[in-house]
């Protein structure tokens, strides 16, 4: 009975000592993710950059490209800042799905 309930400690000690490490590891993947502003553009065929509300298609920012997230919405979309042709930074909303973390 001795060596039942020293195992059942034991057991219960890997428990909480797993559960303790996945909490420590969650603030660090949150952290990641904040960190990362940069993005690039996964969708093959481009990606269309939207007017606030969806309505007009602003440009179309080719595969590869890199994007700035400033604000992501709850629905799929993301506001990004990226670089026009004529070398200003314009903004506008993209489904995030297509966009991926870069890190130089």
């Amino acid at each position: 009975m001795k060596k039942l309930i020293t195992k059942l400690m034991l057991l219960s000690l890997g428990i909480v000592g797993s559960a303790a490490a996945l909490e420590v590891v969650k603030p660090q993947a949150a952290q990641a993710q904040r960190l990362c502003r940069s993005y690039i553009v996964t969708r093959p065929n481009g990606l269309y950059v939207y007017r606030n509300g969806g309505t007009q298609i602003l440009t179309t920012l080719p595969y590869n490209n890199i994007v700035y997230v400033d604000q992501v919405s709850s629905n799929g979309w993301a506001r990004i800042k990226y670089l026009a042709v004529d070398g200003r930074y314009w903004s506008g909303w993209v489904a995030r799905n297509y966009l991926a973390c870069y890190q130089q």
